[in-house]
């Protein structure tokens, strides 16, 4: 990059947060609030005050100390590589949030308990508990991140939040100190003891929002069809948009398109009941297997243009609000048919999954910094497409006309975020133009072994 293209302090300030404010998503401000509050009240208050206050119940036992500190980061460390791993893979991202939130109540109640009693074992327990809290919360703070945030405007909400993480990081001792010097700046347990409780108050805070992030605010989902309403299309050539109920496709509804993004899977023969018409895999002993032969190829939607991928999704669930989205793939599965039946096959919604994009026009996006926002959007939820006219909320159409608007879709806006930055279209992969972005394991694997090293350290450095 040329220096044309480095950004001042001011301009680079200046489109960090509006971007976050122009996303208007509660896991983004999920996310900030939670290590901000975490860098002042956790991290740089009543975790600064750990260390003196363990030698102190110790009786200045380093080997007591440090293996308390070695427990904290090992346990840590692989308590962070278990839930990136299998935890969150396997149970979803806002399971786990809840598990977080659980274990930081119980940390929060063993802060206290240990602050009152002064007791060496609770001091063990609550380094091993905060250990698992912090491993959990570590690693489902990223990945929420790295799962609400529109690829092009990744690098401003980026610089925005290393903004507020550097200056709340500061802020932590200074909080601290000011503590003591009104106290007296005596080192004795009574002061670091209301140090680490003030800290342990506010971290409740933290531990609260676990229970608000949602991964229906997520940029890529996958959903099953069943928890889908309708698809709403813009329909060239017609006033009206078109729309897709999920709950009445059946096989009609499918054109075959070598580059559609419709995927149509249905099992070859009619009903099971017929014997006649059963098509199975055997064995080699002629035993029947769980497997059947079926049918699939590429399709288009009827009446709507193969390379047509923006709509409006409608839910089944009532409390979520229609969101403008790009459809990447629409994986359908339809069911048998009776024999002797001119019935078009049903779709089979338990098996059949839509995954999408968001893909907002932000033609309501808010453009200034509303604290009331943040907390409405934080604890109620963000639709950062539903703007806030009350008129077309009960209005389908009026509403579908509105997120499908083509100025905002073709990308027309100033500062633009629509999907056709944010995503690559299908031509733009064949072509090479874009390529999936691969995790990096060895970097990660790199990080862990260092946090366990790092961990090992503190704890060898005070024994010795």
């Amino acid at each position: 990059m040329g220096k044309a293209d480095k950004k001042g302090m001011w301009t680079y300030c200046k489109d960090g947060f509006d971007a976050v404010i122009a996303l208007n998503n509660c896991n983004i401000y999920g996310v900030m609030v939670s290590e901000m509050i975490s860098n002042i009240f956790k991290e740089g208050m009543w975790f600064k005050a750990l260390t003196p206050y363990m030698l102190i119940i110790t009786n200045n036992d380093p080997i007591a100390v440090g293996n308390m500190m070695t427990l904290n980061g090992v346990t840590r460390a692989f308590v962070g590589v278990v839930s990136g791993r299998m935890m969150i893979n396997r149970l979803g991202l806002e399971p786990v949030w809840m598990i977080t939130g659980f274990i930081g109540f119980i940390g929060i109640v063993v802060n206290v308990v240990c602050l009152f009693n002064g007791s060496v074992a609770a001091a063990y327990v609550l380094n091993f508990a905060w250990a698992i809290y912090n491993g959990l919360w570590n690693s489902c703070l990223e990945t929420s991140w790295a799962k609400s945030i529109l690829r092009s405007k990744r690098e401003d909400v980026n610089g925005a939040r290393q903004i507020t993480n550097k200056i709340t990081t500061s802020m932590g001792p200074l909080f601290s100190a000011a503590i003591f010097i009104f106290a007296g700046n005596r080192w004795d347990i009574d002061l670091v003891q209301n140090v680490m409780l003030l800290g342990t108050g506010m971290t409740a805070f933290t531990v609260v929002i676990c229970f608000f992030f949602r991964t229906s605010h997520e940029i890529e989902q996958d959903l099953k069809l069943r928890d889908v309403e309708k698809l709403v299309f813009n329909s060239p050539g017609c006033v009206e948009p078109k729309e897709i109920m999920c709950t009445q496709l059946d096989k009609s509804y499918f054109v075959q398109h070598d580059e559609g993004y419709v995927m149509v899977t249905y099992p070859l023969g009619g009903s099971s009941d017929s014997w006649h018409s059963r098509v199975r895999i055997l064995t080699n002993n002629f035993e029947e297997t769980q497997f059947i032969l079926v049918k699939q190829f590429h399709a288009a939607l009827r009446e709507v243009p193969y390379d047509e991928r923006t709509c409006v999704v409608y839910f089944s669930d009532v409390s979520r609000p229609p969101v403008r989205v790009r459809i990447e793939q629409l994986q359908v599965f339809l069911s048998q048919v009776k024999d002797g039946t001119s019935k078009s096959r049903p779709l089979n919604l338990d098996y059949s999954t839509v995954r999408f994009t968001l893909n907002p026009s932000f033609s309501s996006a808010p453009k200034r910094f509303s604290l009331r926002r943040v907390f409405k959007s934080l604890f109620f939820g963000s639709p950062a497409d539903y703007g806030d006219e009350p008129e077309e909320a009960h209005d389908d159409k009026g509403l579908s006309r509105r997120l499908l608007h083509c100025e905002s879709a073709r990308g027309s806006m100033p500062g633009d975020l629509s999907a056709t930055k944010a995503c690559p279209t299908a031509a733009n992969v064949m072509h090479g133009e874009s390529k999936p972005h691969q995790p990096n394991i060895l970097g990660a694997n790199v990080i862990v072994v260092c946090d366990v090293l790092n961990a090992l350290g503190a704890g060898f450095s005070l024994k010795f």
